[in-house]
C-alpha cells in the first residue's frame, strides 16, 4: 500500500507541476505577445511621426522657396522702379535727386509691409497628430493593464 500511495502522490505532484508549467508558459506567451504588440505599436507610431515630419518639412521648403522668390523679385523690381521713378520725379518737379529717392523709398517700405502681412501662415514642425495618437494608445494600454 505505501508504494501505491507514493506512486499516487508522485502522479498528483507531477500533474500539478505540469499544470503550473503550462500556466507559466501561457503567461509567458501572453507577456511575449504583449511586448511584441507594444514593439509593433511603437514602430508604427515612429513611422507615422517620420511621415508627418516629412510632410511638414516639404511644406516648410515650399514656403521658404516661394518666400525667397517673392523677396528677390520685389527687391529687384523695387530697385529698378525706384531708380526710374526717382529720376522721373526729379525731372518732372525739379526736386533734388535725393528727395525723389527718399519719397519712393517710403512708398516701397509701405508696400513691403503690406505684402509681409499677407504671407503664408506659419509652419508647425511638431508632429502633433502622431503625438496625439501615441498618447491615446498609451492611455488605452494603461487602462487595459489596470483591469
Amino acid at each position: 500500500m505505501p508504494a501505491a500511495r507514493g506512486l499516487l502522490l508522485s502522479l498528483v505532484m507531477s500533474r500539478s507541476d505540469d499544470e503550473r508549467a503550462v500556466r507559466d508558459e501561457s503567461t509567458l506567451d501572453l507577456l511575449g505577445g504583449v511586448l511584441t504588440d507594444a514593439a509593433d505599436l511603437v514602430a508604427a507610431h515612429g513611422e507615422r511621426i517620420k511621415l508627418e515630419v516629412r510632410v511638414e518639412v516639404r511644406a516648410l521648403q515650399q514656403t521658404i522657396i516661394v518666400t525667397g522668390i517673392a523677396i528677390a523679385t520685389v527687391v529687384l523690381a523695387g530697385l529698378m522702379l525706384a531708380e526710374a521713378a526717382a529720376l522721373g520725379l526729379t525731372a518732372a518737379t525739379g526736386l533734388p535727386l535725393w528727395l525723389g529717392h527718399a519719397a519712393l523709398g517710403v512708398a516701397l517700405a509701405i508696400t513691403g509691409a503690406v505684402l509681409y502681412r499677407q504671407r503664408a501662415p506659419s509652419v508647425d514642425l511638431v508632429p502633433s497628430d502622431a503625438i496625439a495618437e501615441v498618447k491615446r494608445d498609451v492611455a488605452r494600454i494603461a487602462t487595459a493593464a489596470t483591469r
